[in-house]
């Protein structure tokens, strides 16, 4: 009877387990379900002044139509909240240095490189400067991003994953988001400068000159002139180290390229000029673009949006077609502070000792929050330090004052 006993709670505490097993995957599968986006019906949306109508074709691409551009920028934030809300949240994240408050520790160092760029401070700045006809496109896409997200059954099933709840958008987000692509296209600092400078300081600066030379052969300047090949140093400054073994001599699978091209309409069978366009970004799951058809009168495009901005980034209108890509253009220059004899936290300027800066950022990694000290210059933020010690400013484009500009990035969807 014993033995019959534990049997018996045996089995009852295995369908115990397998019921809970059941309701927690029934309770996964709601959650994931809940989450998806709504793609027939209709939702009220109190933000439209006028009903916006989203068709989808066969591949469910949609074409919204409505009466003005703020109604169709809040239908398309109300399809990004919907759909692609979570990549918007990284993206934001990415530019403002605040990805490891989502996911941890393994992003710390990555934020304390980025935050020194104070793009969120920056990203306000730009709202302040921006017009009253962009930022009222702008605001009624925040709020449909909102609504669309609210109007989920359940948040983006990564949220649960993490354990963390989504943070409402924002207008200065849009604006972290196309510094996210400053990062993407052009990194956090001056890569180039700063490696042929530790090239200097290790194997002299002749080396250094032919490992990274300022100007190659495929370089050609505007101008048409042309820079000296760096000669072949007769001695190094250091020993060379010993040679290593060569495991592999595979060519590098992500060498970079383009295959931008355009055809003339007195070429195509239609008549109308065609327009590729690379952008050289890497392939991300979901893809980073958001096809959309967006109509309204005397406007129709269709292209790509950027999930966490309001435009077309590139497409066409039926006049004209465009597109960007990566210029591969020098657009850091390190600036290597010369500090003042007696006084290291001073350094010299054009117009005169200047002090160093310092400006507390606060970083949180989960909800464990840290200060983390940026030093700003004239020039930009301290990025670096030499092998000698002197610091090293990052001298960016991305730091200037309407860097970002919505309002010419919305004209462009009218040029003829």
């Amino acid at each position: 009877m014993r033995a019959q006993s534990w049997t018996r709670w045996l089995v009852r505490g295995a369908l115990l387990v397998l019921l809970l097993l059941a309701c927690l995957a029934a309770f996964g599968w709601w959650r994931l379900d809940a989450s998806k986006p709504q793609l027939t019906g209709d939702t009220p949306a109190p933000g439209l002044s006028t009903p916006v109508r989203i068709v989808r074709d066969a591949n469910g691409v949609p074409t919204l139509t409505g009466a003005n551009r703020a109604d169709l920028a809040y239908a398309l934030g109300w399809l990004h909240g919907q759909e692609r809300f979570f990549q918007m949240d990284l993206l934001r994240r990415t530019g403002a240095g605040e990805l490891s408050e989502l996911l941890g520790g393994s992003t710390e160092a990555t934020d304390r490189k980025l935050r020194l760029h104070r793009f969120r401070v920056r990203a306000a700045a730009e709202i302040a400067r921006m017009d009253a006809p962009t930022r009222a496109v702008l605001d009624a896409y925040v709020a449909g991003v909102n609504r669309g997200l609210g109007d989920l059954g359940a948040a983006p099933f990564e949220y649960a994953l993490l354990r963390h709840a989504p943070v409402a958008w924002r207008p200065s987000d849009t604006i972290l988001v196309v510094y996210a692509m400053y990062f993407g296209l052009e990194g956090p600092d001056p890569k180039f400068e700063l490696d042929r400078a530790r090239a200097a300081a290790r194997l002299g600066q002749p080396m250094a000159d032919l490992l990274y030379p300022q100007t190659t052969e495929l370089d050609s300047a505007i101008d048409g002139t042309r820079l000296p090949e760096p000669p072949i140093p007769a001695t190094m400054t250091h020993p060379a180290p010993a040679p290593a073994t060569v495991a592999s001599i595979d060519a590098d699978p992500f060498l970079k390229g383009s295959n931008n091209w355009a055809v003339a309409g007195r070429l195509s069978a239609t008549g109308g000029a065609m327009v590729a366009n690379d952008m050289h970004l890497g392939l991300n799951v979901p893809n980073i673009w958001y096809r959309a058809r967006l109509r309204m009168p005397g406007l129709d495009i269709t292209g790509v949006t950027l999930p966490g901005t309001p435009q077309i980034t590139v497409g066409s209108n039926g006049r004209i077609a465009w597109g960007f890509t990566n210029s591969y253009a020098a657009l850091h220059d390190a600036v290597v502070l010369d500090p003042v004899p007696g006084s290291p936290d001073r350094y010299r300027t054009p117009g005169g000792p200047r002090a160093i800066v310092r400006v507390p950022e606060r970083l949180c990694v989960g909800s464990a929050c840290s200060t983390l000290i940026v030093e700003e210059t004239i020039w930009g933020p301290v990025v670096a330090r030499l092998t000698d010690g002197r610091r090293v400013a990052d001298r960016w484009i991305a730091h200037d004052p309407g860097a970002i500009r919505l309002e010419t990035a919305l004209a462009l969807e009218r040029a003829v």
